[in-house]
């Protein structure tokens, strides 16, 4: 994921990327835990979407404002 080796997400970080609580029960077959998240949708994308969509309100804000802390920080070091 980051480095010059590469490897694949856990199923643990499946979970959280699909906003899975940390507390969540994780199958004990891999293959049926990367199929899970796989499928799932994003319920906090989903969210943001209907947000934008029902009260007009901006969709991608969160994300220019991480990334311009992220970047600045990383950046300016």
């Amino acid at each position: 994921i980051y480095g010059p080796k590469s490897r694949y997400l856990t199923p643990r970080e499946c979970a959280r990327l699909q906003s899975f609580p940390e507390n969540y029960i994780i199958h004990d077959d891999d293959k049926k835990a990367y199929s899970q998240f796989g499928n799932a949708v994003n319920v906090k994308m989903i969210e943001r979407c209907a947000r934008f969509l029902i009260n007009d309100e901006p969709l991608f804000v969160w994300f220019i404002i991480f990334f311009h802390k992220f970047f600045i920080k990383h950046l300016t070091a």
